[in-house]
C-alpha cells in the first residue's frame, strides 16, 4: 500500500471510530473471521490493523479464506502484521476454532448474482453447511463469547411502494434465483437461534445491505459499481430497470465500526447493518456522474406505469444501528468522493 493511500485509509478508519470506548471490551481479544476475501472481510481487517497501531489494541486475528491471494502485493501490509494469522478454509468442511479465540465473525457466502447463478447448489452448501459447521466448531470450543453471523438484508422481507405511497411487503418466490442466497441465509439465521437456544452459544445475526467505499469490486455488477465504471471510462452512464427504485449504501469504514460495536456487545437481537438513507437509481448515477464530469445519463426504462411500484432496499429502521449512529455515519456524497479518491489514487489518469 502507497503512502497516500495509506493515509486515505487511515484517515477513514480514525473518522469512522465514533467513540473508542464502545469497542474497548476488544482489547487483547483473539478474532475468528471466515470469508475474509470479501469487501467486508477487507475493511473488518483494515479498521483492526488501525486499532492496533493507532490504540494499541493488541488484536489477534485468524483471517481464513478459500479464495484469499497470498501473492496479491496489496495486502502484503496486512499479511506481515504480527497479529494477523491467514489460513485458507472451506467452510463446507469441518474445522475447529483455535484454543485462544475468543470471538468470531461468520462472513462466508456471496450475494453475487453470477457466482448464484454458475453454482446455485455450491453456495448453499457453503451458507448452510458452512453455518452448521461454524456453529459446531463453536460450541466444541465452549469459550466463545460472542459470534456474528452475517446473512443478508434480502432475508427481510422485500418492500414496494405504490404512487399512492401503500406499502407492501413479499418475500422472494422460491423459482427466483435471489431465492437461493435469501432463503439460505434466512436458514443460517434458524440454525443461530437454534444453536444460541439449546446450547447457550451467544450468537448474534447481522443482515448487511450495500456498502460503498475503497476496495469495492467494481466489476461486481450492481448498479453503483456499473455507474462507477462507466464514468471512469467516460461512457454514458446507463441505468437499467426503473430508475425510481431505492437503495441506500454504507461507507465501508462506518460498517466495519458498527460490525466491531456488535461482536463488542452482549446484545443478540439481530441487527440490519446499513444506510437508512435512501436514493433513487437515478440520483446516485446523477451523484457519481457529478464528480466525472458531465456525460450523458441514459435511462433505458424511461417510460414507467404510473400503476408500477417502486422497490426499497433499505434497513428498517426499527431493528438497525441507525438510532446509535445513523446522524454520525458519513453520508452518500462524501462516500462517494472518497470512492473517487480511491480509485483516483490506485489506477491516476
Amino acid at each position: 500500500m502507497n503512502s497516500e493511500l495509506k493515509k486515505l485509509i487511515s484517515t477513514c478508519c480514525e473518522k469512522s471510530i465514533l467513540d473508542i470506548s464502545l469497542i474497548d471490551e476488544l482489547r487483547d481479544n483473539v478474532i475468528y473471521v471466515t470469508g475474509c476475501g470479501g469487501f467486508v472481510g477487507r475493511w473488518l481487517l483494515e479498521l483492526t490493523l488501525y486499532l492496533n497501531e493507532k490504540y494499541n489494541f493488541k488484536i489477534k486475528v485468524y483471517a481464513t479464506t478459500r479464495i484469499w491471494d497470498l501473492e496479491n502485493k496489496a495486502l502484503k501490509h496486512l499479511f506481515e502484521h504480527e497479529f494477523f494469522f491467514f489460513s485458507d478454509l472451506d467452510v463446507r468442511n469441518t474445522f475447529t476454532i483455535p484454543d485462544d479465540v475468543t470471538r468470531v465473525v461468520h462472513l462466508a457466502g456471496s450475494p453475487d448474482r453470477k457466482e448464484i447463478a454458475s453454482d446455485p447448489l455450491k453456495l448453499i452448501n457453503t451458507v448452510v453447511q458452512g453455518t452448521t459447521n461454524i456453529l459446531d466448531a463453536v460450541n466444541e470450543h465452549g469459550n466463545i463469547v460472542k459470534v456474528l453471523n452475517f446473512t443478508s438484508g434480502y432475508v427481510s422481507p422485500a418492500r414496494f411502494v405504490s404512487n399512492s405511497g401503500e406499502l407492501r411487503y413479499s418475500f422472494d418466490d422460491t423459482s427466483k434465483l435471489m431465492a437461493v442466497y435469501s432463503d439460505s441465509k434466512r436458514m443460517s439465521e434458524v440454525l443461530s437461534n437454534v444453536y444460541k437456544r439449546r446450547y447457550q452459544i451467544n450468537v448474534q445475526n447481522i443482515r448487511p445491505y450495500a456498502f460503498v467505499g475503497p476496495f469495492m469490486n467494481l466489476n461486481k455488477v450492481w448498479a453503483i459499481n456499473n455507474f462507477f465504471l462507466d464514468a471512469i471510462n467516460n461512457n454514458d452512464i446507463v441505468v437499467n430497470g426503473d430508475k425510481r427504485t431505492i437503495r441506500s449504501y454504507m461507507f465501508a469504514p462506518d460498517m466495519a465500526f458498527s460490525t466491531l460495536f456488535c461482536l463488542s456487545s452482549h446484545d443478540s437481537h439481530t441487527v440490519e447493518l446499513g444506510s437508512v438513507e435512501g436514493v433513487t437509481l437515478e440520483s446516485l448515477a446523477a451523484q457519481i456522474n457529478s464528480l466525472y464530469g458531465s456525460n450523458n445519463i441514459l435511462i433505458l426504462s424511461e417510460t414507467q406505469s404510473e400503476k408500477q411500484e417502486v422497490n426499497v432496499f433499505t434497513p428498517i429502521i426499527s431493528s438497525s444501528l441507525d438510532s446509535l449512529f445513523g446522524d454520525k455515519w458519513s453520508k452518500l456524497s462524501e462516500s462517494l468522493y472518497i470512492t473517487k479518491k480511491w480509485k483516483d489514487i490506485n489506477e491516476p489518469n
